[in-house]
Formats: C-alpha cells, sequence, structure tokens
C-alpha cells in the first residue's frame, strides 16, 4: 500500500497533512495484513468448496446414470414381453396397448424422477426405441 498516495489523498479530501510515521498508519498496515490473510483463506475455501463439489457432482451424475440405465433395461423388458404376449392377440390391440403402456411408463418417469433431467431423458429415449422396436416385432409378426 502506498503510504504517500494515501497522505495525499487524505489530505485532499479532509484537508489535514498526516506525518508518514503517524500511527494510523500502523494500522493500515495491520488492517491490510489482516484482509490479505483472511482473503487467502476464503480462496483456499473456495478451492476446496469446488473441489467437493465436482466430486459431488460426479458421483451424483454417476447415480443418475445408473438409474437410468436401470430404468431402460426395465422398461424394454416389460415391453418386449408385452409385445410378445400380446402381438399373437390382435394387432391392433397391441398397438393400441403398447402405446397406452409406453404413455404410462414415461409419465410415471417423469413424475419419479423430476429434478433429474438426465433420468428423464433417457426414460424417454428408452420408451422411443422400445416404440421403434415394438414396430418391429409387430412387423415381423404380421409378416409371418
Amino acid at each position: 500500500m502506498d503510504i504517500e498516495a494515501l497522505r495525499m489523498e487524505i489530505a485532499r479530501r479532509h484537508g489535514v497533512l498526516l506525518d508518514e510515521k503517524d500511527p494510523i498508519f500502523v494500522f493500515v498496515t495491520l488492517h491490510e495484513l489482516v484482509i490479505s490473510d483472511l482473503l487467502a483463506r476464503i480462496e483456499r475455501s473456495a478451492e476446496a468448496f469446488e473441489q467437493r463439489g465436482a466430486a459431488l457432482m460426479a458421483q451424483e451424475l454417476s447415480v443418475v446414470k445408473g438409474t437410468a440405465e436401470t430404468m431402460i433395461a426395465g422398461t424394454a423388458k416389460v415391453l418386449a414381453n408385452t409385445v410378445r404376449e400380446a402381438s399373437e392377440k390382435h394387432h391392433a390391440a397391441l398397438i393400441a396397448a403398447v402405446a397406452k403402456q409406453a404413455e404410462g411408463i414415461a409419465t410415471a418417469a417423469l413424475q419419479a424422477d423430476r429434478g433429474r433431467s438426465t433420468a428423464v431423458l433417457a426414460a424417454a429415449v428408452s420408451v422411443a426405441g422400445a416404440l421403434l422396436a415394438i414396430g418391429g416385432v409387430a412387423l415381423v409378426v404380421l409378416l409371418r
């Protein structure tokens, strides 16, 4: 900190010329040292907080990914079984039932995990993939 600049600014603002050895400058130096130490502590705390936050985000992402994979696998199994059973009955009834079930699954997935957009997106993708698979299975059944 430039003591001379401080002296001139105090003189300009207040009309008081302080001696460069005035005890107030001891306080200014002490204040500067304390502030510097506090800033260093804050920076270290912020870095530690960032690291913990990044670790928590990575952990949460792993959990969300696992949830999405489980939802996709479960949805695919349920839809595949439903298609196999219903395809032997009636084609129109099959399409209506699967569409209704897929819609219900998508709605349930959205309600179950609204706060986790990654899982919701994965569920929507699984439903779309399942519908494509259903269309393929239905086409195979029709071509038999």
